[in-house]
């Protein structure tokens, strides 16, 4: 690395100080991508066209523009493009949100730049990817999350038929992540080649990064129709049908507060069962399989008996038992920013106020990687739009980062080849997160007990629930509770460069192989906490799973919107159809388990790439309730006078009149027109429907007004045609348009526009055979990925050994007494 970089980076004490990265992006998920960045240190150009970015229009942008500079620009004029050439060619980074050719037409593509800066990372995000029939369409949020099945994988959040608007961002969100990891990896690549290079990521591959469980349902259901079959979550009467659903279980204190347990083990739902008073029922034999029940009757009964239990206390008399027994738990359902006031978020120092020149003090959430030796402490507002520009246009010719030609580097090897991460973490959320980076070339070895994760028997199919979380991994059978299974841990932490944890605090310190005596083994360990609340403080021995971190964060009732009703008289029978909503509203795409396995998999290449320049190994804490801070940046602010951001309506329809679900002759599509430049070409193409002659509609000002109206003649417009022909019609005038699948996520993701779209990877699995899993959502110009499968428990455990120096007769020995698993 540069020895200019290596001593400014020292002296700012942040990881990332002295790069230079140029953002040239206008939405979500560049912008989020780059306040990554400013947050650790980078000096972050915005340039942003005549007018400003439209997100400085957006009550969050006090956040997303922290830290960074503003050049105001206009791209179509010659010599503000070259000044927009002259800063790109001086940066490390370049990050573009473009459609496919913009950038080259521009003459600011990656070919054009990396002519003259070889080192140069240029990240593009696009909406639709580079193949596929959808390549050269709009790429907002929605039309991505419509086309690909996410609006009707949740039918069940509103009583009306049809799919339902999710308004949490869950496709930038994905793609934003997929930026971040992508960049990342090429900037630590570039230490050792010497070379930048392109990457690539897209909306489409984003969204799919972030679950995998329907994915393995479904592949496992339509491969062994006689031995496994998918069946819907309720049944006709909107009965559960899943023993999970009452583990997870929404319902409503005495006082009237909605809350989600988090009960999926055997032992915390035991414990659930003793403080609602039911738990005689495990010796009963009318009752002993509960909460598994095959009779439809039985488990109505048993809800209703849960309903009547847990509505007997009230929030306080839960936090109570809470207090008194950590394996009962369950989180408030919050909404809006009041996940700013989490006791574990302020504990952890996830929580940030800067002083911002117009609105005052600010509260959002801290950086996303808390840095445990060295906390960030973020004191830089956001800029005024050109705050920065004449000091840029004024700045001598900066020279690009001193690097080798594009020629000279390799080609060909994976990004994270030589890397080796050491990962003692169960179930999803931080296991995935090493799986996202197997993708990219790293080694890991994952410990697991002999009986395995649990993740591997959570479904009855053996090895399905766990089959993606495993791929590309090492498994090592140990019981780390014999000195045997500690010393082997202690081996092969010497030789890891990550340490990856999510067990409770302390667990492991115990056993004398936590962070700290790794950390004496082998000083230059990274060690990346991977938890769901914290490794200490109130909420820190919580039981933590998706829905409930779900529902405590903000992201349930930011997807069910305003319709929820809450009463503490509220009947047995509403409130059963309430918990049906709730417990839709965190699906599989939009739950906080992917949302955290990628903020963990972005954290581990910080750290990488931290210790790459600083030669300091940083100990680091991501949290699923951070995380999902996050994931709702767009709300996740507290300041004076801040506008309120735009809801959906009761029947979670969508946003406004332009940027909603229609039902037509034949399906739904989903139409996504809010700019006004789109309204008359959008209004031409609905003819002979007179909407653009109405009084009602005739400018801005009153369409803005009149918006409910506006939907209902969109609405009767939309019924004269199917909804291909819509999308046919609308997306032939460049109106963004498309018709829903009409089926669940995976399997879009799965079928002929999934493959079209590059979303597909052969793999082989040893339970299974081969199989088609989600393609690694990351693309280099230099580099390759990879797509490997999974693996059962202690399939590695007797070559991992051989490596450390352990002969056959001493694994056969350890294997006799206990200490290790063959598979």
């Amino acid at each position: 690395m540069p020895e200019m970089l290596e001593s400014v980076t020292a002296q700012a004490g942040k990881p990332l100080a002295g790069l230079r990265v140029v953002d040239f992006s206008d939405t979500l998920p560049g912008v989020q991508a780059t306040q990554f960045f400013a947050d650790n240190g980078a000096e972050v150009i915005h340039v942003e066209r005549p007018g400003g970015c439209s997100l400085r229009r957006h009550p969050a942008f006090p956040a997303l523009g922290r830290g960074k500079k503003s050049i105001q620009l206009d791209l179509k004029a010659r010599e503000d493009t070259k000044i927009a050439l002259e800063v790109a060619c001086s940066a490390d980074v370049v990050i573009e949100a473009w459609r496919p050719g913009v950038a080259d037409r521009l003459g600011l593509g990656y070919d054009a730049l990396s002519a003259t800066n070889h080192g140069l990372v240029y990240t593009s995000i696009s909406g639709w990817g580079d193949q596929g029939p959808y390549v050269n369409v709009k790429g907002y949020e929605a039309l991505v999350a419509a086309r690909f099945g996410a609006f009707d994988s949740v039918q069940r959040l509103t009583t009306r038929p049809g799919p339902s608007f999710i308004s949490t961002n869950i496709a930038s969100y994905g793609a934003m992540q997929s930026a971040l990891l992508g960049t990342l990896a090429a900037l630590l690549e570039r230490e050792t080649s010497g070379c930048g290079q392109r990457v690539a990521t897209d909306l489409v591959k984003g969204m799919a990064s972030l679950d995998v469980w329907n994915w393995a349902l479904r592949l496992i259901g339509e491969r062994y129709p006689d031995a496994f079959t998918n069946t819907s979550t309720y049944s006709a009467r909107l009965v559960p049908q899943s023993p999970t659903f009452f583990k997870l279980l929404s319902c409503l204190s005495r006082d009237g507060r909605w809350q989600q347990f988090a009960q999926v083990q055997p032992r915390l739902f035991r414990a659930f069962m003793r403080a609602v008073e039911l738990d005689w029922m495990f010796d009963d034999p009318n009752w002993s399989t509960v909460p598994d029940f095959e009779d439809e009757a039985k488990r109505v009964e048993f809800w209703e008996m849960l309903l009547a239990k847990t509505r007997l206390k009230s929030l306080a008399d839960w936090q109570a038992i809470y207090d008194a027994d950590n394996n009962v738990f369950g989180e408030v359902y919050r909404r809006g920013a009041e996940l700013l006031d989490h006791p574990q978020l302020i504990h952890n120092g996830q929580v940030a106020v800067i002083h911002d020149p117009v609105h005052g003090p600010v509260r959002q959430p801290a950086p996303l990687v808390r840095l445990l030796d060295n906390p960030i402490q973020l004191d830089a507002p956001a800029p005024a739009l050109d705050a920065h520009g004449a000091a840029l246009r004024a700045e001598p010719g900066r020279p690009s980062p001193p690097m080798r030609r594009a020629g000279d580097a390799p080609h060909g090897k994976l990004p994270l080849e030589g890397v080796t991460v050491l990962e003692m973490a169960f179930f999803f959320a931080a296991p995935y997160a090493a799986t996202l980076l197997t993708d990219l070339g790293a080694r890991v070895l994952k410990i697991e007990p002999l009986e395995g994760d649990p993740i591997r028997t959570q479904l009855g199919f053996p090895e399905v629930s766990g089959m993606h979380v495993f791929q590309g991994k090492e498994s090592i059978a140990l019981d780390i509770k014999t000195p045997a299974g500690q010393e082997i841990v202690r081996r092969l932490a010497a030789r890891a460069d990550i340490y990856l944890t999510s067990f409770r605090p302390g667990a492991m310190d115990r056993l004398g192989i936590g962070p700290t005596a790794l950390r004496a083994v082998n000083p230059n360990l990274v060690v990346m906490n991977a938890m769901g609340y914290g490794i200490d403080g109130p909420y820190a021995d919580k039981p933590a799973f998706a829905p409930s971190i779900s529902a405590g964060s903000g992201i349930s009732l930011r997807n069910l919107g305003p319709g929820l009703q809450s009463s503490p008289d509220m009947s047995i029978e509403l409130e059963k159809t309430e918990s049906v909503r709730l417990n839709s509203a965190a699906p599989g795409l939009a739950n906080p388990d992917g949302f955290s396995s990628t903020a963990a998999a972005s954290a581990m290449l910080l750290g990488l790439l931290a210790r790459a320049r600083t030669g300091k190994s940083p100990r680091m804490l991501t949290s699923m309730m951070g995380t999902s801070a996050h994931v709702l940046a767009d709300q996740m602010l507290d300041y004076r006078a801040m506008t309120a951001l735009p809801g959906p309506d009761e029947e979670l329809h969508g946003l406004s009149a332009r940027y909603r679900l229609y039902e037509t002759a034949e399906g739904w599509v989903f139409l996504a027109a809010p700019d006004e430049a789109q309204w008359e070409t959008l209004a031409r193409a609905l003819a002979p429907a007179p909407i653009a002659s109405d009084p009602r509609f005739v400018d801005a000002g009153r369409r803005a007004a009149n918006d409910a109206e506006l939907a209902v003649e969109l609405a009767r417009a939309f019924r004269e045609r199917t909804a291909r022909e819509w999308e046919a019609a609308l997306l032939a005038v460049d109106v963004g348009c498309v018709a829903l699948p009409g089926r669940e996520t995976e399997y879009v993701y799965q079928g002929s526009l999934g493959r079209e779209s590059g979303c597909l990877a052969e793999a082989y699995h040893p339970m299974i055979g081969d199989y088609e899993r989600s393609a690694p959502s990351i693309s280099f110009s230099r580099s390759r990925t990879q797509a490997l499968g999974g693996c059962m428990v202690g399939a590695h455990t007797r070559d991992v050994l051989r490596e450390l120096g352990y002969d056959d007769r001493a694994i056969d020995e350890m294997e006799r007494q206990g200490a290790v698993g063959l598979g």
